[in-house]
């Protein structure tokens, strides 16, 4: 399915009369093994690609968020995608630490699906669970809590309904998987060299990706780590603006690339 929808995106870019292929730049995740970096240039390269550079997704994100990563000063990322979680520190262009994590936004809406069903008894979708996360989700129980209607299915009679789902129940169901991420980025700054954890002390936590759109999340890692911590302008479209900043310099892009077919 992927090789398809790869092979639909590469054919766009191709007019009727081009007999050329384009060259294809791709996001992966931080701690990407080699087996998955192999598997992704072969997938795309069977797509149409002429050739495949492999960034990390954590890397473009920084860059799509505006921060200067090839300057000598240290900055630090958090990208909550939906597979994967990418804490990452960036100095002079390079990763200095990340971690990778396996809990994020389809995570945090699985916990959603299956806390909906033993509390109330009643089934929802993944699509509904992502909506209410981010519309009423927190991630701090003493904020205001919302109240939102949702459409799904009894679980004990099979009836189609709605239910109305509060703010504190998306914390409940997701407080533990955000408390997981909060303990990696500490893991993380302990691991990060004293001069460059003083940098990230001035320039703060940038996080990107849509699960950093959950009410009250930069507070939290403010209140866990002591360091300032934004959400970047428009954080879902970072990563694609990141690859497409780095397209236009290929002098950057050649310095962020992790491997690339010929």
């Amino acid at each position: 399915m992927i090789e398809q929808a790869l092979k639909e995106l590469v054919k766009r870019t191709r007019t009727k009369f081009s007999l050329s292929r384009p060259a294809v730049v791709v996001g992966v995740p931080a701690k990407v093994t080699s087996v998955e970096r192999r598997a992704v240039i072969e997938a795309t390269t069977a797509a149409g690609a002429s050739r495949v550079y492999l960034v990390l997704e954590p890397v473009v994100a920084a860059v799509g968020a505006g921060l200067h990563i090839f300057d000598s000063v240290g900055n630090m990322v958090v990208d909550i995608g939906g597979g994967t979680s990418d804490i990452a520190v960036i100095s002079l262009g390079g990763i200095v630490v990340s971690r990778s994590l396996r809990t994020a936004g389809d995570a945090m809406d699985d916990a959603i699906i299956k806390f909906v069903k033993r509390k109330y008894k009643f089934l929802i979708g993944s699509s509904t669970a992502e909506d209410v996360k981010i519309k009423i989700g927190k991630a701090f129980p003493t904020l205001e809590s919302y109240e939102l209607e949702v459409r799904g299915r009894d679980a004990l009679n099979g009836l189609p309904g709605n239910i109305r789902i509060t703010s504190d129940d998306i914390h409940e169901a997701i407080s533990q998987i955000l408390q997981d991420i909060v303990l990696n980025l500490r893991q993380i700054l302990e691991e990060t060299p004293p001069e460059i954890a003083a940098d990230i002390m001035d320039t703060g936590v940038v996080l990107t990706g849509g699960g950093s759109l959950i009410r009250g999340l930069p507070d939290l890692i403010i209140q866990e780590t002591g360091i300032k911590t934004i959400v970047s302008e428009d954080p879902r479209t970072c990563v694609v603006k990141g690859i497409g900043e780095l397209l236009e310099s290929d002098k950057h892009l050649q310095r962020v690339v992790i491997n690339h077919s010929k």
